[in-house]
């Protein structure tokens, strides 16, 4: 069994990786930055999102073309308007102006956001592999493939945590 404060540590890494890219859109929209960053931050969430599936392999075979360009799309749809909305929000209260090309600026939200989501994502990979590791001598014991518990090679079923043999009918 995973213990649960590595459970939870694992899920708060993925909801950060997952929510730095509306912070950061939120942060470029405070910064008054160009309206572009909004397509790279979702280049970034595409760029996160891919690296995420490579490490799982029935995701990676399902990956195509077409599923990247709707994701891509869904996702600059889903901050562009989170970015009008913050804009919207902000012109109520101040004059706005917004940067009319990226900058070095842009450049360090894009990556800081990019990394913190990529770094998050692939230590909390890591922490679920070891914690898993770890758990499945138990997990496979419990199930009947381990010590103490029934033969593997057996062509008998497992049912309600006993072993009958079909060879042996009542």
């Amino acid at each position: 069994m995973i213990p649960s404060n590595a459970l939870k540590t694992v899920l708060n890494l993925r909801m950060l990786g997952i929510a730095i890219f509306p912070l950061a859109t939120i942060a470029t929209a405070v910064l008054e930055r160009s309206v572009l960053m909004v397509a790279g931050l979702a280049v970034g969430m595409m760029i996160s999102s891919t690296l995420e599936r490579r490490r799982i392999p029935e995701l990676r075979a399902m990956t195509t073309p077409a599923m990247l360009f709707s994701g891509a799309a869904v996702r600059f749809g889903l901050l562009a308007g989170l970015f009008v909305i913050c804009l919207g929000i902000f012109a109520l209260f101040r004059d706005t102006a917004l940067a009319r090309s990226i900058g070095l600026i842009d450049l360090a939200i894009f990556a800081i956001a990019t990394g913190i989501s990529i770094g998050a994502n692939e230590i909390s990979a890591r922490i679920a592999k070891s914690e898993l590791s770890a758990a499945a001598p138990g997990m496979s014991a419990a199930f009947g493939r381990g010590p103490g518990g029934a033969d593997p090679s057996s062509d008998g079923d497992i049912i309600e945590g006993e072993l009958s043999d079909p060879d042996e009918r009542p």
